[in-house]
C-alpha cells in the first residue's frame, strides 16, 4: 500500500522515496514516468515499427517511448517518431 502522508521527512516504500509528497527513486528520477504512443497514418495507411527492445522485442508496435522530464506530449511524440523511423512528422 502506498503511503499517503505528505510530510518532510522521507518515507520509503517498494524502493521508491516520498519527498514533500513526491515519489522519487534513490537515482532521483522523478515520477510518474509517462509514456506515449504515435499513430502516423497517411491516405489510409498507418505506421508501424518492428520494436528492438524489450518488452516485446520483434513484435509491430505504434512509434513511442517514455516522455522526458519537462518535455511536453507533443514535443515527445515528435521526438520519439523522429528517433524510432527517421521521419519528420507534423500533429
Amino acid at each position: 500500500m502506498i503511503d499517503s502522508c505528505i510530510c518532510d521527512k522521507k518515507a520509503h516504500f517498494d524502493g521508491f522515496v516520498k519527498i514533500a509528497g513526491n515519489y522519487v527513486t534513490d537515482d532521483s528520477k522523478q515520477f510518474p514516468l509517462i509514456g506515449v504512443g504515435v499513430v502516423v497514418w497517411r491516405d489510409s495507411k498507418f505506421l508501424l515499427i518492428k520494436r528492438g527492445k524489450e518488452p516485446r522485442k520483434g513484435q509491430w508496435s505504434l512509434p513511442g517511448g517514455k516522455q522526458q522530464f519537462g518535455e511536453t506530449l507533443r514535443e515527445a511524440s515528435l521526438r520519439e517518431v523522429e528517433e524510432e523511423t527517421g521521419l519528420t512528422v507534423t500533429l
